[in-house]
């Protein structure tokens, strides 16, 4: 479980966000390379499309279990989903 908002320092709390903000417009910019629309990403992957939204503007994050669903969905590696393959994300 993640670790309450309550708990996080306000810089933590900009930090994540902008994680999720990075990490999303990577999987837009993978989508359209690929060619294929969000409903299209959410069916192959089993994610919403209200979901797959979210994700990309940055507002959810996705659960470690469902980053294979995605990048399989995508053709990528799960490395590929994060900015620089994941060195300076996590």
């Amino acid at each position: 479980m993640p670790t309450p908002r309550a708990h996080l320092t306000d810089t933590q709390v900009r930090e994540r966000a902008a994680r999720r903000a990075r990490f999303g417009e990577r999987v837009r910019e993978l989508r359209k390379e690929c060619g294929m629309t969000q409903e299209q990403v959410a069916l192959a992957s089993g994610i919403d499309r209200p979901f797959l939204v979210q994700v990309e503007n940055g507002r959810r994050s996705v659960l470690v279990e469902r980053l294979e669903d995605l990048a399989s969905a995508l053709g990528v590696p799960v490395a590929d989903l994060f900015p620089d393959g994941g060195d300076r994300f996590l």
